[in-house]
C-alpha cells in the first residue's frame, strides 16, 4: 500500500486504501458483513444455519 510521509506523519492516499481493500478478503465494513449475511441467509442449508446459530 502506498503511504506519504507529511511533517513526520505517514499518511495512505483514499485511493491507495480503497485499491487495497478492494483487493482482500479479511476485513470487511458493516456494510459489506451486512451484505455477506444476506447472501449466506439466501444460500446456506436449514441445517448448516440452525448449526452455526446454535454455536454463537
Amino acid at each position: 500500500m502506498e503511504a506519504v510521509i507529511v511533517d513526520y506523519w505517514k499518511r495512505i492516499p483514499k485511493d491507495s486504501f480503497r485499491n487495497w481493500y478492494k483487493s482482500q478478503s479479511r476485513y470487511r465494513t458493516k456494510e459489506d458483513r451486512e451484505k455477506d449475511a444476506l447472501l449466506e441467509d439466501a444460500t446456506i442449508t436449514m441445517e448448516q444455519r440452525d448449526l452455526e446459530r446454535s454455536m454463537q
